[in-house]
C-alpha cells in the first residue's frame, strides 16, 4: 500500500462515524519516530492491545534510542480513542472541562505505566530491557479537528474564543512534568503526509518539509 492509500484510508476513518481507533492504530507504523521522547536509532518493534493486569494497552512502542551520549532499549505506553471521542466539554460561557474519554484515556495510561514499570515479567517479555527508567509514558491520541469541544446546549452564551488554549495549557501543567503527549488522529494523519512529502525530497523533487510534533497546547493550531 502506497503513502497516499495511506493517509487516504485514515482520512476516511477519521471522518466515519463509528468509533475504529484498533484500526487507526494501523498506521502509527509510518511515523515510528514520533512515537519516542528520544531520539529513534532503530531495531523498533510494536506491540498493540497487550493485556496487563490493570486492563489492555493500546499500544507499545519499542526501539533503540540516544539518551545523551548513551545508546539502549527504551519501551513508550500510548493510550488511544477515536477519532470521533471529544477531547473538551463546554461547562460555561468561559471555562472547558476534560471529557468522559480524555480522564478514561489519562486513567488508564497512568495506571498502566504504573503497573508495567513494576512488573519483572512483562520487561522480560520486551528482551533488553533495563530498569523501570527504561518504561516511559508516551501520551495520548484522540479526536480530530472536529471533535475539540462539545459544545452544551444549555449554555446559551457563545464560548470565550481562549477557552480552548487556556484548558490546553491547564492540561499541560501535569502533561509536560510527566512528559505526556497529546495528538489527534489529524496530527498523526499531518505527520504521515510529511514523512512521505520527506521522502520526495530525499530524490531530490521536492524541498524538505520539517515534520509537525504535536503537544496539547500546539492543538490550538487546528481549532
Amino acid at each position: 500500500m502506497t503513502k497516499k492509500k495511506d493517509t487516504q484510508s485514515l482520512k476516511k476513518l477519521i471522518s466515519a462515524r463509528e468509533h475504529k481507533e484498533k484500526k487507526c492504530a494501523e498506521y502509527l507504523t509510518l511515523i515510528p519516530e514520533e512515537l519516542f521522547h528520544k531520539k529513534l536509532l532503530g531495531d523498533f518493534n510494536h506491540k498493540t492491545e497487550y493485556r496487563g493486569n490493570s486492563g489492555v494497552v493500546d499500544f507499545i512502542a519499542v526501539g533503540k534510542v540516544m539518551d545523551g551520549a548513551t545508546r539502549h532499549r527504551a519501551l513508550y505506553l500510548w493510550e488511544l480513542k477515536s477519532p470521533q471521542s471529544y477531547i473538551f466539554e463546554q461547562e460555561n460561557k468561559t471555562r472547558l472541562i476534560p471529557s468522559q474519554s480524555l480522564v478514561r484515556a489519562e486513567n488508564q495510561l497512568l495506571n498502566y505505566y504504573y503497573e508495567l514499570s513494576q512488573n519483572d515479567y512483562f520487561r522480560k517479555k520486551f528482551k533488553n530491557l533495563g530498569d523501570c527508567n527504561d518504561i516511559h509514558l508516551g501520551g495520548i491520541i484522540i479526536g480530530s479537528k472536529k471533535t475539540l469541544i462539545k459544545r452544551k446546549k444549555r449554555v446559551k452564551e457563545a464560548l470565550d474564543e481562549n477557552a480552548f488554549e487556556e484548558a490546553c495549557r491547564i492540561r499541560d501543567i501535569f502533561y509536560k512534568r510527566e512528559n505526556i503527549v497529546l495528538y489527534t488522529w489529524d496530527d498523526i494523519l499531518e505527520l504521515i503526509e510529511g514523512r512521505s512529502k520527506e521522502n520526495v525530497s530525499e530524490q531530490g523533487t521536492q524541498k524538505d518539509i520539517p515534520l509537525k510534533r504535536a503537544r496539547s497546547t500546539q492543538i490550538i493550531k487546528d481549532k
